[in-house]
């Protein structure tokens, strides 16, 4: 369906994308409506669904325009940043409540399979619309240290900031994180309040991101 979508014109982003908003601002907000104690009942994989498909439409969109365009002609309003930042979130603190009941995703290989599917798009779009990134991990920083969410979800967070910073194109994300200091000021906040709540694996997010951050000194 992406494909389809991001080929079906030219400047599809800027032509088919504003026809496909209503549903997408509708399967964006599906993921916070999942109950926090609620099972993973047909309603609510039905949510997780529309919430990733949403993702992967607008991650299509903005790759397309960088594969095209050399940039993300889609740079999306307020409106639609914050629909999408908030169910990212979401989809991480959902799969991590799953995690929680220790009949979902047991072993380490379906973890990573499953985040990879999960936040494939996801980097897309932290990488490529300005700001998102900050704003994805100036959230995560505040949920861990406000000590709103559970281990699970911390370990979630942690593992998709790891996979956002090894991404497919690793030296890219490094650059873009060595050229802003906000940046790093945030990442290593992240990684200092994880390693808080999960000693043995936030250090090695503490260690990766000082590795990154010291070398562009």
């Amino acid at each position: 369906l992406s494909r389809f979508l991001t080929t079906c014109c030219d400047k599809a982003s800027q032509k088919v994308l504003p026809m496909l908003r209503p549903i997408l601002e509708k399967w964006l907000s599906s993921p916070t409506k999942i109950k926090e104690k609620e099972g993973a009942s047909h309603d609510t994989m039905r949510l997780l669904v529309q919430g990733r498909a949403a993702i992967s439409i607008l991650s299509a969109f903005t790759w397309d325009d960088v594969l095209s365009y050399n940039s993300a002609d889609n740079d999306l309003d307020d409106k639609l940043d914050q629909l999408l930042l908030n169910s990212i979130l979401s989809l991480c603190e959902v799969s991590g409540n799953f995690w929680s009941r220790g009949t979902y995703f047991d072993d380490t290989e379906s973890q990573q399979l499953y985040l990879t599917k999960l936040l494939g798009p996801v980097v897309v779009l932290l990488r490529y619309h300005k700001g998102m990134l900050k704003q994805f991990l100036d959230a995560v920083a505040k949920k861990v240290a406000d000590q709103s969410i559970s281990e699970n979800v911390v370990e979630i967070y942690m593992k998709a900031i790891l996979m956002i910073l090894k991404s497919k194109d690793p030296l890219l994300m490094t650059s873009m994180i060595q050229r802003s200091d906000s940046l790093q000021k945030v990442l290593l906040s992240v990684a200092k309040s994880i390693e808080t709540v999960l000693p043995h694996l936030g250090g090695k997010l503490q260690h990766h991101v000082k590795t990154i951050c010291s070398s562009n000194q």
